[in-house]
């Protein structure tokens, strides 16, 4: 499955976000989603989404 958009952990500013957008740059969307705890039901909630 290819992936379009990546959810990680932090701020837009965190180091999680910066090392991911300097290795996956130009492949997918690094998109932060805050802190890891409910990551699951955002994930859960983008993917029932119509518009993702």
């Amino acid at each position: 499955m290819p992936v379009n958009v990546l959810l990680c952990e932090g701020g837009a500013g965190s180091p999680d976000v910066r090392v991911l957008g300097k290795l996956l740059g130009g492949v997918c969307e690094i998109r932060p989603e805050g802190g890891k705890y409910g990551m699951g039901q955002k994930i859960i909630a983008k993917r029932s989404s119509p518009s993702r």
